[in-house]
């Protein structure tokens, strides 16, 4: 079962305590500072977020992966086909990134993990694991490829995440 929040509602405390497992999609909008906020004091529990990003057409990062430690920037098409062996990527197939954000500093964040880069160019990271002391986080930064549910990868980031 999902809750699905109307656009535009604004994210605090009393929201996301009723919740263990968060999804968040963060497109052209931005996060208000009251709501960064709540979402570190979501991250301090034992608590999973799967944090969809997607493309910046401009410098700007996504602010919530920002505030987490990844930098999610650009917007960039191509093949998602290139993954790193791992339990949430055992099997997965391809699928189509649709104008996404990439990883811009997985060389300067020891605590991201790249599952995932872009066959047109294999130094282009979109999606992967943020380690964190209390939380589970998955991070991608296109929206519409996910949206497609390209199996088994969508099961295996929600079987990592939620179960």
């Amino acid at each position: 079962m999902v809750d699905e929040l109307p656009s535009y509602t604004l994210i605090n405390d009393s929201i996301l305590r009723q919740y263990k497992k968060v999804i968040t999609v963060c497109g052209y909008g931005n996060y208000q500072e009251s709501e960064l906020r709540a979402y570190e004091k979501f991250l301090t529990a034992k608590s999973s977020l799967f944090l969809i990003s997607d493309h910046r057409t401009t410098a700007s990062t996504d602010p919530l992966a920002s505030r987490l430690g990844v930098d999610l920037s650009g917007a960039y098409f191509g093949n998602a086909d290139r993954y790193a062996s791992d339990p949430i990527t055992n099997a997965a197939t391809s699928f189509y990134y649709n104008a996404g954000s990439i990883v811009m500093n997985e060389n300067t964040n020891p605590d991201i993990q790249v599952l995932g880069w872009l066959n047109n160019d294999p130094g282009l990271p979109i999606m992967g694991v943020l380690k964190h002391p209390f939380a589970k986080i998955f991070f991608i930064g296109d929206a519409n490829g996910i949206e497609g549910l390209p199996q088994p990868l969508t099961n295996n980031i929600m079987a990592w995440l939620f179960q």
